[in-house]
């Protein structure tokens, strides 16, 4: 992923690209691109985990959520 400053006034002005990061973030070209940029510049992206850490690679999933949540409110009260 690559930046370029840019300027207006008084005239348009290019500067230099900028790498932002080297390791590769998910990408799936069937579904678009997964990442989002703010108005202020800051952005969120999925990537790839470190294959390195076994912890990042788990995926947990949770089935039936809901019942439980309204099961542990109804013992609250």
């Amino acid at each position: 992923m690559m930046a370029v400053p840019i300027t207006t006034e008084p005239e348009l002005e290019v500067g230099e690209p900028v790498e932002l990061w080297e390791t590769p973030y998910f990408s799936q070209g069937s579904i678009g691109t997964i990442y989002d940029v703010a108005p202020d510049g800051r952005f969120l992206m999925l990537k790839f985990p470190d294959t390195s850490d076994t912890k990042s690679a788990r995926i947990h999933v949770f089935l039936d959520w809901l019942t439980e949540i309204e099961e542990r409110m109804e013992a609250s009260d």
